[in-house]
């Protein structure tokens, strides 16, 4: 015998009524619960399997605007800077006001930064610029993954720190990479779900 979460006992009462097979009933649940997952989270994976893409993504718009990307020469400036980012209206719209503090290190040529929830380290090496923190900062407005959610995050603080064109050639970049952009919030109804089902 299949059990059911409590909260879709309506949908499986229904189809049952219908005389479908338990077992499919269960696959249809279980299609709702990841979209459910997706939806909610903006990940379509477990796994971060699109961040080679969106490196490859991010490496192109960073070639195109390097002269508009600000640098940062000293450690001043990038706290400065984080300071600004987490005092704007858009960021605190994203996160309620979190608070993330940073710190300049070398970690090794391969790293430009890193993103731990609620802190970040830009490598002094290659990580000292607007952009590679907005990155970092992206990860910490919950985003701790390269999916849809991230990409999204990542576009509006680019729009709004470095300019509407750069986060539009951004945005063309990851697209070039045929990576998703949004994800579909309305869900198959049981009968769209079985066509593909049958299909299979």
């Amino acid at each position: 015998m299949l059990v059911y979460s409590a909260q879709y006992k309506e949908i499986v009462s229904k189809l049952q009524s219908q005389d479908w097979d338990g077992e499919v009933i269960q696959k249809y649940v279980n299609y709702l619960q990841k979209k459910q997952r997706v939806v909610k989270t903006g990940r379509t994976a477990y796994n971060d399997s699109g961040r080679s893409k969106t490196y490859k993504a991010e490496w192109k718009f960073q070639r195109k605007y390097h002269d508009t990307i600000k640098e940062f020469t000293t450690d001043k400036q990038v706290i400065a800077y984080t300071k600004r980012v987490l005092k704007s209206k858009l960021w605190n719209d994203m996160t309620g006001g979190k608070q993330v503090s940073v710190n300049v290190k070398t970690i090794g040529h391969r790293t430009a930064g890193r993103a731990y929830g609620s802190h970040i380290e830009i490598n002094k090496m290659n990580g000292m610029d607007q952009y590679t923190l907005l990155h970092e900062l992206a990860h910490c407005a919950g985003h701790m993954h390269h999916d849809v959610s991230f990409r999204q995050c990542i576009l509006k603080l680019t729009s709004r720190f470095i300019g509407t064109e750069a986060s539009k050639y951004l945005k063309a970049c990851f697209k070039e990479q045929k990576l998703k952009m949004s994800v579909r919030q309305s869900y198959k109804s049981p009968e769209e779900w079985l066509i593909g089902y049958l299909d299979i």
